[in-house]
Formats: structure tokens, sequence, C-alpha cells
């Protein structure tokens, strides 16, 4: 029987192989049969429904959390007893840890409240089906349903501001980048903190007689920068004397770890917003994408490695390629921005030393519209001085902190220094001395050529070794010494009417009237008070007036001395220091000053044909104007204006009454 089998078998091989070795005609395949494609084989109308069902049931979960987190926040901010962002101390902090609000339950409960934003896949927001216009669209971007919710969250925000720790800085991240400012102010509060924890482990002393000293041999060749006559602009070279130099080498020995100004660093290539790169990178394009991507999950270790990545390929952390980029919005390149979102997420990630490096070399502005420049640099400065004091070098930030970004300067300005030891004062002027070096290379060169040729010949060895040394201009010193001396640099600003730039005296003429501006209400009455309006997108360095106080207001005859010594300015060449002051006694207000402005509204000869066009200016058609003229007369007008309302005040005794004061 095996036999058999394996007979057949071998019989059935051989004709199998036989058969494949004779030509037949090719025949068609049999038709397979007819199947529905896989796409088919599910109903799409219930893949579709099933679909829609999970998405409402995921979005249901999160609708559901926000309620829940609303509701539990309210709960325990009504035994806080909180009624404003603005009043929480530390009673009501104590408050909230007791009602259960300590950092952990907070941003669990802002995670509930955002959950909406943080998951937008879970619960995608409706698009409007006609499209809106601009006002329309601020309405329609409303963060919660109403201003009840609005106001949970503020609450929640400004307390993990005051409570919250470096684990905090994950959410802020995120709530940051979907553009909650309420965010970026808990996030700096956190930061503000840590660096105040640094300080008391690290205390700044001021420098010795013996640093001073040397400093002071270090300052052969420095020259100070004058007026080369009453009726010239232009600047001359002296010799400083030693006092001068006295205070210059106690500035430069309490900073001898300072690092460049901050937005100042000299980059590489000609590129900027009009000369772009032709060809934009697909490398840092998608960088970019995993830095937004990083900072939309808060991870912050991410985000400075993809910073890093898109900065090394334009060349840093040395030059920046500039002829290389393309990629350029309103407010500057967005290599910029990207060094600025390193510069805050190595901060928060403990990476001190790459904070305080990009904190000062990224660039504030550099696009077509310069309206977020002062807010950028005024961060930027603000980073550097948190990153260096925090690293324990506080001598490094001395020239930042003379600033006074903050306004009040408790935490970003000289208070610091003050209670340091530092003679603050002796700062400011150290920094006068090197006034008007700002101007650039080819002024000081052209001062120097109309001095003498051994002092030349030494400042210009300096020049080149130091560069300008601008110190006036870095620290703002003409309104930081008004600000910190107060009535005692009335003789130094005035004296600074009469020489340096025109620059400079406009600005020390601006910073009399704003440290001895007359208000409206007398600040010796109690019961009178009165409110100064301003605002302004750009930085200004801040000046306490002296009329914030009975102790400090300027009475009448020292104010009618200060305007008289200013009335000859009236006359002065230049139309700028006219204009500055033209406002500057407006401000005074003193009654002397009105007959002055009288004349320059009749007599000033400066005409301005800016609103001519060019045919008409020509063919001589066009009027021209007097500016000064009509400004001096405002003044004049503002001067009788605020006389009259304060005399008939205290004739009448109205010292109840609530008076507003708009300052521009």
């Amino acid at each position: 029987m095996p036999r058999r089998i394996c007979a057949l078998a071998l019989i059935t091989l051989v004709s199998a192989s036989s058969a494949s070795c004779v030509h037949r005609p090719a025949v068609a395949p049999a038709p397979a049969p007819r199947v529905r494609e896989q796409k088919h084989s599910v109903r799409p109308r219930a893949l579709a429904r099933r679909h829609k069902v999970e998405k409402a049931w995921t979005c249901a979960r999160v609708k559901q959390a926000r309620a829940a987190a609303f509701a539990e926040a309210a709960r325990r901010l009504a035994a806080t007893r909180v009624r404003s962002v603005y009043s929480i101390d530390q009673k009501t902090i104590a408050r909230a840890r007791a009602a259960g609000l300590d950092a952990k339950t907070i941003e669990r409960l802002l995670a509930g409240a955002f959950a909406q934003r943080l998951h937008p896949r879970a619960c995608p927001r409706k698009k409007p089906k006609v499209k809106l216009g601009f006002v329309a669209q601020i309405f329609a971007k409303r963060r919660f349903a109403d201003a009840k919710q609005t106001e949970t969250a503020n609450m929640l925000l400004a307390l993990l501001a005051k409570v919250g720790s470096k684990r905090s800085l994950s959410l802020l991240f995120r709530l940051s980048e979907l553009g909650y400012w309420n965010a970026d102010s808990a996030r700096e509060a956190i930061l503000e903190r840590a660096m105040k924890r640094a300080i008391t482990r690290s205390p700044c002393r001021a420098p010795s007689a013996a640093e001073v000293a040397a400093a002071r041999t270090a300052l052969a060749g420095f020259v100070v920068l004058e007026r080369a006559g009453s009726r010239s602009d232009k600047l001359v070279a002296r010799a400083a004397n030693a006092r001068e130099l006295d205070d210059l080498a106690y500035l430069m020995a309490a900073s001898s770890a300072r690092g460049p100004a901050v937005g100042t660093w000299p980059e590489r290539g000609r590129g900027n917003w009009m000369r772009r790169a032709k060809r934009p990178s697909a490398t840092r394009r998608e960088w970019a994408k995993k830095i937004a991507a990083a900072k939309a999950r808060g991870d912050i270790a991410e985000v400075v490695f993809a910073a890093r990545r898109y900065l090394e390929s334009l060349g840093y952390p040395k030059g920046i390629r500039t002829d290389k980029v393309h990629d350029y919005s309103w407010g500057g390149a967005r290599y910029s921005y990207v060094m600025r979102d390193l510069a805050l997420a190595a901060e928060a990630n403990g990476d001190l030393v790459d904070a305080a490096f990009a904190y000062r070399r990224a660039n504030p502005g550099g696009g077509a519209c310069g309206s977020s420049y002062w807010s950028n640099w005024t961060d930027q400065v603000k980073g550097v001085i948190r990153a260096e004091e925090r690293r324990g070098r506080c001598r490094a930030v001395v020239l930042e902190r003379l600033l006074s970004v903050d306004g009040s300067g408790r935490t970003y300005g000289p208070a610091r220094l003050a209670a340091a030891g530092f003679d603050v004062a002796r700062l400011y002027r150290g920094a006068l001395v090197a006034r008007d070096r700002d101007l650039g290379a080819a002024t000081l060169r052209g001062a120097l050529a109309r001095s003498p040729h051994a002092l030349a010949q030494a400042a210009n060895a300096r020049l080149k070794q130091h560069g300008n040394e601008a110190f006036e201009k870095r620290v703002y010193a003409v309104e930081g010494l008004a600000d910190t001396v107060g009535a005692a640099a009335l003789p130094t600003l005035v004296a600074l009417t009469r020489s340096g730039s025109t620059a400079l005296r406009a600005r020390a003429l601006r910073a009399i009237a704003k440290l001895a501006e007359r208000p409206r209400y007398d600040p010796c009455v109690p019961s009178m008070f009165g409110f100064g309006l301003s605002g302004s997108s750009a930085w200004r360095r801040s000046i306490r007036a002296l009329s914030r106080s009975c102790k400090t207001h300027l009475k009448p005859r020292p104010r009618a001395r200060l305007a008289a010594k200013l009335h000859p300015l009236l006359r002065d060449p230049s139309v700028d220091v006219r204009r500055a002051t033209i406002e500057t006694l407006g401000q005074l207000a003193a009654r002397r000053s009105i007959a002055a402005l009288r004349r320059v509204a009749k007599r000033d000869r400066y005409a301005s044909t800016a609103h001519c066009a060019q045919a008409d200016i020509d063919r001589k058609r066009c009027k021209a104007r007097y500016p000064l003229r009509s400004e001096a007369q405002q003044a004049a007008d503002k001067i009788e204006t605020l006389l009259r309302a304060r005399a008939a005040d205290a004739k009448k005794g109205r010292h109840g009454n609530v008076h507003w004061t708009t300052v521009k």
C-alpha cells in the first residue's frame, strides 16, 4: 500500500513538471466574487454618530469639571473674605490656607476652571458663521460666561502669585500661552519671591575706599563734555576735576561686575525687517512649532532645549547671522522673541547664567512698529536683575537698579542699594560726569578735535580702549538724581540747562517740571486731594514730585526764584530748549512767568510749514504757523486759570472739594 501511494505521487509530480514546460495560451482567471470595500464595511453615518457621542461625552466631562471647579473656588474664596485682587495681604493668605487654598489646591482649581482652553480638542469652541469686526471680536473672546467667573479666576491667580512655588510655573506658562496676562503677573511674582529669598542669603556690600581708589587710578584720559558757548550747540571736552573723578570712580567700583546694557548686543550681518532673507528656514520653523507646543504643555525644560536649537541654527551664542533671518513681526525678529522665551524658561528652570545672558542680549525692538519696545525692554531689565541677584551678583546689576523700572524702586530699584549702604546720590552724580557720551563716536571725536592736543590724544586712546562709557544715559542720571535727592537736585538741574547738548538740556528742564510742578490742590490741606492722570506706551524714568508731601512742597517764593532762572532760556537758539522751557514754566505756574510767556506768544520767530504740501511751499501759497507762540499762550492761560482757582478756594474755604488734575 505505501508503494502504490509513493508511485502515484511520483507520477503526479512528473506530469505537473512536464505540463509547466508546455506553452499554452493565457487564460483569464475566473472573476473573484464582488465584495464591498473595507471603508464601506461600517456605515459612515453610524461611525460619525459614534464619534460625535464620544466627543460630546468628553466635552460634557470638561464642562462638568469646570463648573465644579468654579463652585468649589467660590465656596473657598468666600471663607477668605477677599474682595479684590489688590487687597490680598498676609491675613488674607492665612485665611486662604485655613480654607484649604494652598498652592496645590489652587493649581487644581485653575486647571479645572481653564479646562476648556487647556484641552481644546476635547471641547472646541464654536466659530462664528459671520466674520466679526474688530470690536465684536474683542467681546467674542470673553474667557468665561459671566463676570463672576472671571473675577473668581483672577482671584485664584492673585492668590497663586502669593503662595505659588516653582511647581506652579508650568501651569502659568500654559495659561500665559493662551493669552492670560494675569498669569504673566503671577509668574513674575513667583520669580520675584525667589529673588528676594536669594537676597537674604547673599548680602550686597558697598565699594570700599581701596576699591574706589583703584578705580580712580584707572580713569586716565577721561574727559567731560560741555557746550562750546552760550550761543552754540557744539560740544568741547575738558579735563574732569578731582570731585568728578571721585564720584565716577565710586560708580565704576560699585558696578565692577557690570555687563553690557540690555538690548545693545551687536549681532552679525546687516539683515533687518526691510532686508530679510529671501527664503524661510524649514528647520527653524519646526523648532518654532516645538517651542509653541512645549509652552502649551507647560514643559519648561523642552522650551529651553528647543529655543537653544532654534538660536544655534543662527550662530548663537556667537553673533546672530541676521542676514539669514526671514521671520519678522511688527515688534521685531522672531529670534528676539525666542531669545526672550529662552531667558524666561531658563530662569524658571534654574539656569541663571543662560537666563541673564539671554535677557541682556535680546533685542527689544527691530520691527516696523516700536510700540512694544519699552515693554520688552522693561521685562528684560527686570529679568536681568532677578537672575543676577539669585546668583549672588548684586554688583552686576547696580546700573540696572538705578533705572528703577518698577517706579517705586522697592523691588527693582535703588532701595536695595541704599539698604546695603551704597551712596545712591553719589552714584547718579558719577554717572552725570559721563553725560552726552551717548551721541556717538563721531560727536565725541568732533568734541575732542576742538580740545587741546594733549587732552584729545589721551581721550582718544581711552575711547578706543573702553568705548563711549555713556553711563548717564544708561541709568538716566538726570531723572534719577531728581527722584532721589529731591529739592537738593534743583541747582544741579538748573546748571545742566545751560551746559551740555540740546537733548540733555531739554531733559533737565522736563525733570525740573516734574519735580517742582505746582498742583491744582494744596498738599498742606489734608482734606484736599487730587489725581494725576497720565499714560504712555513709552517708558519714562519716574520722578516723585515735591508736591506729594507738605514737608517737601515748594513754597511760592522759591518757586518764583526757580522760574526766574529759567526765563532767559525762552530766548535760547534751540527750538527744543525753548519748547521744553515753555512746558516747564507752565508746570511751575509762577505768577512772574505769565508776562514772559506772553512776550514769547507775540515774538517767537520759529515758523513751521510741516502742514503744507511742497508745491504750496514752492509757490509761496502756504501760510506758516508759529507753534511755540500757541504753546506759550496755552501755558500762560493755564497758569492764570490755576491761580484763579486756588484764590477762589482760599477765599471761599472750599478745602473739602475734590479736584482733578491732568498731567500731560
